[in-house]
């Protein structure tokens, strides 16, 4: 099955109610930039959680990047959908890297939440992309999806109008940071309104 009706939109445009995802895509778009850890959420997400084909997201990082290397972006998309074939006897060719720069091994799908805690664990790098977020304390900036919509009007938020619902299908899942997500001690009951956030980095 493909992905659900409008979710390559959604994911472009980084509406997918995936914070981590909505901020890469965000910046992506708004900048032509992206560091790997993030470009390999957002084309795992894209493959393995949405079903899309690879090659329309290879097509739009090829259009949005200003450093797009044909054969890199290529390739590492082939590797995230596992489509890219076996490496020779010697070791050469497949997904051994070389000269195109592979980034992720053949078929590796990114547990957003995972990479949510290892990447931005103080949620200011999706505060920033997604601002509507801002209120929302660590770790639920993460995953706002996971909160009841009365939690959510707590810190402004209606889901659907000023944040998407995710895409149907999707799970969301809070990051484990060490101090009350993914299962942690003091999420279970719900976020506390912080009394302050750190300002996001320009």
């Amino acid at each position: 099955a493909g992905p659900p009706p409008e979710a390559l939109h959604r994911w472009i445009t980084g509406m997918t109610g995936v914070p981590l995802v909505d901020a890469a895509m965000r910046e992506l778009y708004a900048t032509g930039h992206l560091v790997a850890a993030t470009r390999r959420v957002a084309a795992s997400f894209w493959v393995h959680d949405l079903g899309g084909d690879w090659r329309l997201g290879a097509a739009w990082f090829r259009a949005q990047l200003l450093d797009w290397d044909p054969a890199a972006n290529a390739v590492n998309w082939a590797a995230v959908a596992a489509a890219l074939p076996p490496p020779a006897a010697d070791g050469s060719g497949g997904d051994s890297g070389g000269a195109t720069g592979l980034l992720i091994p053949r078929s590796a799908r990114v547990d957003v939440a995972a990479a949510a805690a290892a990447v931005d664990p103080t949620g200011l790098y999706v505060k920033r992309w997604c601002p509507e977020l801002y209120d929302i304390p660590m770790p639920w900036c993460h995953a706002p999806g996971a909160m009841g919509d009365a939690e959510l009007a707590d810190f402004g938020v209606t889901p659907g109008v000023d944040y998407p619902r995710p895409v149907p299908g999707v799970v969301v899942t809070l990051p484990d940071v060490g101090g009350g997500g993914g299962g942690g001690g003091g999420a279970a009951d719900g976020p506390t309104r912080a009394p302050s956030v750190e300002e996001p980095a320009a």
